[in-house]
């Protein structure tokens, strides 16, 4: 057929040249896939193993079926017959059977990244004369007035997104090196996850290219309804684009708008990194040569080869065996001979046997009554020694039973005593405290001083403890407290009554350096804070009643994010001009102070002195360490100190108020 590049009404709804010229396109496209795909079983077999080589041997016949399909559309281009109207579903079915059989036995194999890198790069410029086909006979079928309507907006941006994929295409082929692929003195070199992402592209690009065929087949057919006049609607023609993506696209299906620019996005992405991977040399070849390894169908035709010559020695065995057979068939006969005479033999033999084994099963027969007597009697004795241990066990639980209960029955009446005798102890010492009125009392608080002394220490203590952690608590909080930073507080401006005299940056006098310098740093200061105070009293909300849920907006200036990426870049350089003011303030100090600058070929800067006194100033000072000096004296000795209760309680609180 005769390729179209411009299209019209009189080409595409009188005549079946668009017709045919997308036909041929997509053939083209079928082939330059089907072409990929065998390059890569090509590259993989040479490589694999052999016993992988094999395995791919056993799908054989499957193949086989998928070639006769192919060689029917070979038979139907020999007989003129290929043309519009032939379905090319079973070499779309060939097609995806090769590809799903090479994903799952041989995607882990070597590829030839040149070959590979130029099948993609035609499949890629096949799929994009294709767009061009489809695209250049919708706009020819779209109503004239409706330009701007949502589906012409998607089909002018394929049709730009088509025209970069395909230049991206262009500098790619012109990259690649000239001549053989296969055995090329400078072959690309790239990695696994590379070559996934061209394959995606490429899927990517059928995807698209299927659409907008199924999507120009359909508008044909409806507008071949219509008058020579008459146009489609944009609604019929989106109505069609959404079956045509569904169809293809299927359960990932999204609508026509978000589909095809997606897919194309991908393409264009992944086709212009490609595209200067390939200017910057990232996938030239490196120098190294690697082994290449011995393809598989040489191995195994060596194996063959091997075996082959294995069977002709075998032959010659098998001979000489034959001949070993007849002289063994010889004996045999005279050992059948013998074997007659001994069969005589046995005959007797057995006969005497007979009679044995007559006697022997009599004599088993006594055996095993007596052995069935003696086991009945030990299946008696069993019983009983079982029944008499079982007794002896509830015998031996309950007495452990028994021993449980007298153990806590012992713990809970020693557990009794004990409390009774605190009990007696305080009401003892709670009387002696009182008066000792009756004379059983007295005698009680005189027989346990002790225990009134622990009493008093350990209500001692606990009065302490208390006390010590509501300290340690006060401590915490005022170690936080002091962690924190200091509040800045304002400096008040001196008025005329004060010592100083505030003066305006135009009334000082001629003389003073740097005047011009500070009138400057001080307008550019107001302006500053004039935009921040505006920005803080009027925020501005990102406005977002002009756009519809679902729709992209037409201009960037109504879109919700560019909006949002103006705000962001008003703060950004609100924020630079502030760091450039602060900068500028600071040399001006440093230049109107003696020894405040340091001059360079370049810059002048402020000394590391004048820059930390203005850092001291500022309230932003570190504490950075501190310097102890060890003290002689005192090391060694031991020093006894004679102190009661309260006096020790001091001293361990100071302690470790100085450790923490």
């Amino acid at each position: 057929y005769e390729l179209l590049n411009s299209f019209d009404k009189s080409t595409v709804l009188k005549s079946h040249q668009a017709e045919q010229s997308s036909f041929a396109n997509h053939m083209i496209l079928i082939l330059s896939l089907l072409q990929s795909v065998m390059r890569q079983y090509d590259s993989a077999l040479k490589t694999c193993s052999v016993d992988l080589f094999l395995k791919v041997g056993t799908l054989l016949p499957e193949m086989a079926a998928h070639e006769k399909s192919l060689d029917h559309y070979i038979d139907l281009l020999r007989k003129d017959q290929l043309d519009e109207t032939t379905s090319v579903e079973l070499l779309e079915k060939s097609i995806n059977f090769f590809q799903q059989l090479y994903s799952v036995h041989l995607s882990g194999e070597e590829v030839n990244c040149t070959t590979f890198m130029n099948d993609q790069t035609r499949l890629v410029l096949s799929a994009c004369e294709c767009i061009t086909t489809d695209i250049g006979r919708l706009k020819v079928l779209i109503l004239p007035g409706h330009e701007n309507t949502e589906i012409s907006i998607l089909l002018r941006d394929l049709e730009n997104y088509n025209n970069d994929a395909r230049m991206c295409a262009r500098k790619v082929k012109r990259r690649l090196p000239q001549g053989d692929f296969a055995n090329t003195a400078t072959p690309l070199n790239f990695s696994k996850e590379i070559q996934e992402l061209i394959t995606t592209t490429g899927g990517h690009m059928l995807k698209v290219a299927k659409t907008l065929q199924f999507l120009a087949a359909g508008s044909v057919q409806q507008a071949a309804l219509l008058t020579d006049t008459e146009g489609l609607m944009p609604k019929k023609l989106e109505e069609i684009a959404y079956q045509a993506s569904d169809k293809v696209y299927g359960k990932e299906d999204t609508g026509p708008y978000e589909c095809l620019r997606l897919s194309f996005g991908v393409v264009v992405g992944t086709m212009n990194r490609t595209a200067n991977a390939m200017e910057n040399g990232e996938y030239d070849f490196d120098g190294t040569v690697d082994k290449r390894p011995v393809p598989p169908v040489v191995l195994r035709s060596n194996t063959v080869k091997a075996q082959i010559s294995d069977i002709e020695a075998l032959k010659v065995k098998m001979e000489n065996k034959e001949e070993s057979i007849k002289e063994l068939k010889k004996q045999l006969k005279i050992k059948q001979e013998e074997i007659s005479e001994q069969q005589l033999r046995v005959g007797q033999v057995e006969k005497k046997l007979e009679t044995a084994s007559r006697d022997s099963e009599e004599k088993v027969d006594i055996i095993q009554r007596k052995l069935d007597d003696t086991t009945n009697n030990m299946r008696k004795k069993e019983k009983e020694f079982e029944q008499t241990m079982d007794a002896l066990q509830a015998d031996i639980d309950t007495l452990e039973q028994e021993k449980q209960e007298l153990k806590e029955r012992l713990s809970v009446l020693s557990k009794k005593t004990l409390l009774e005798g605190l009990s007696r102890q305080a009401g003892h010492s709670a009387a002696s405290s009182a008066g000792a009125l009756s004379p059983s009392s007295s005698f009680s608080a005189q027989e346990s001083p002790v225990l009134l002394a622990q009493i008093d220490s350990l209500k001692q203590a606990l009065h302490h403890s208390r006390l010590e952690n509501v300290r340690l608590s006060a401590d915490g909080m005022r170690e936080q407290m002091a962690r924190l930073p200091p509040l800045r507080v304002p400096r008040k401006s001196i008025g005329r009554g004060g010592q100083g005299v505030s003066v305006a940056v135009g009334e000082l006098p001629e003389g003073v350096p740097g005047k011009m310098e500070l009138g400057t740093l001080a307008k550019q200061t107001s302006e500053l804070l004039k935009t921040v105070n505006s920005l803080s009293c009027c925020p501005r909300v990102i406005d977002i009643s002009k756009r519809k849920p679902g729709v992209e907006p037409i201009s960037m200036v109504t879109n919700p994010k560019q909006q949002l990426v103006n705000k962001t870049a008003t703060l950004t350089l609100l924020e630079k001009k502030t760091n450039e003011l602060q900068v500028q303030v600071t040399h001006l100090l440093a230049a109107n102070r003696t020894g405040g600058q340091v001059r360079t070929d370049f810059s002048v800067f402020p000394t590391p002195e004048f820059a930390r006194v203005l850092h001291e100033k500022s309230g932003d000072s570190v504490l950075v360490g501190r310097i102890t000096v060890p003290m002689a004296g005192g090391a060694g000795q031991t020093i006894p100190l004679n102190v009661n209760a309260d006096q020790l309680l001091r001293f361990h609180s100071i302690m470790i108020t100085s450790a923490s």
